[in-house]
C-alpha cells in the first residue's frame, strides 16, 4: 500500500542521475569543461525559476485575488500563463547570465555544461524533493502514524493518492521525465548560447517559444486533462523535435559564419 520500495529506488536514482551525468561529462572533456558554467547553471535555475517565477506565482496563483481566481478557474488561462512564465523566466535568465557573467570560454561544451547544471539541480529540487517527501510520509504511515494526523495538512489527500498508486512504472516515468528534461535544458541552453554568440535575438525568442510548447503537456497534466503517460509522450515528442531543430540551426549558423569568413 505504501510503496516504500518503489519510492526508495526512485529517490536513489533521481539523486544519482545529475551526479553521474556531470561526472561522466567532466571526465570526458576534462579541462574543456568550465565548472563556472555548471555552477551558474544551477544558480540560474534557482534564481529564475524558484525565486523570481515563484514570486509571480504567489500573486497570480497562490494568493486569493481576482487574477488568481480567473487563472485557477480557467484551464486555458492556467495553461497559457504557466507555459509562458516558465519559458520567459528560465530562458531570459539563461540569456542574461551568459551576457553578463559568462563572457569567457563560450564554447558549445560549456553551453552544454550550463544546461546540465540547470537541469541537474531541477531534478533535485523538483522531483527528488517530492519523492523524498512521499517516502517520508509513507514510512511514517507504515510505522503506525494515523493518517488522521494529517487531516489538517493541505493537499494530503493528493499525497496519499500518489503514495498509494506509486508503482514501479510510475517511478520509471518520473526518472524518464527527468532524463528528458535534462536533455531539453541542454537544447534550450544551446539555442540561447547561439543567440548570444551569433547576436541573433530571434533564437532567444525561439528558446522561449519552444520551452512553452514543451511545457503544455505538463500544464494539462496538472489540470487533469492529460494522464501521466500522455504528458511523457508529449515531452518526448517535444524533445525530439527540438533536437532536430537545434541541429538544423547549428548547421545553418556554421554555414553562414563560414561564408562570412
Amino acid at each position: 500500500m505504501y510503496n516504500i520500495l518503489n519510492l526508495s529506488v526512485t529517490s536513489a536514482v533521481l539523486f544519482a542521475l545529475p551526479l553521474v551525468v556531470s561526472v561522466v561529462w567532466k571526465k570526458k572533456f576534462k579541462s574543456k569543461v568550465s565548472l563556472r558554467y555548471f555552477f551558474l547553471g544551477t544558480v540560474g535555475f534557482i534564481v529564475s525559476a524558484r525565486v523570481l517565477e515563484l514570486a509571480v506565482h504567489y500573486f497570480c496563483i497562490i494568493q486569493d485575488n481576482a487574477v488568481s481566481r480567473f487563472i485557477n478557474s480557467n484551464t486555458a488561462a492556467f495553461v497559457i500563463y504557466g507555459i509562458l512564465m516558465a519559458g520567459i523566466f528560465e530562458e531570459v535568465g539563461r540569456y542574461l547570465i551568459m551576457i553578463f557573467f559568462l563572457k569567457d570560454n563560450r564554447t558549445e561544451i560549456n553551453a552544454i555544461t550550463y544546461g546540465l547544471g540547470h537541469g541537474g539541480i531541477e531534478v533535485w529540487i523538483i522531483s527528488l524533493a517530492a519523492t523524498v517527501t512521499y517516502l517520508s510520509v509513507s514510512i511514517a504511515l507504515r510505522a503506525g502514524l494515523p493518517a488522521s494526523d494529517f487531516d489538517n495538512t493541505p493537499g494530503f489527500e493528493t499525497v496519499l493518492d500518489t503514495i498509494t498508486n506509486f508503482t514501479a512504472f510510475t517511478g520509471f516515468l518520473w526518472v524518464l521525465e527527468r532524463v528528458v528534461c535534462m536533455v531539453l535544458h541542454v537544447l534550450f541552453t544551446l539555442n540561447v548560447f547561439y543567440s548570444v554568440v551569433y547576436k541573433k535575438i530571434s533564437l532567444l525568442f525561439f528558446a522561449i517559444a519552444s520551452h512553452a510548447v514543451v511545457d503544455i503537456g505538463a500544464a494539462l497534466y496538472q489540470r487533469k486533462v492529460f494522464p501521466l503517460v500522455a504528458c511523457e509522450v508529449w515531452l518526448l515528442a517535444g524533445c525530439a523535435a527540438l533536437a532536430f531543430a537545434t541541429l538544423y540551426i547549428r548547421k545553418r549558423l556554421a554555414v553562414t559564419a563560414q561564408k562570412q569568413n
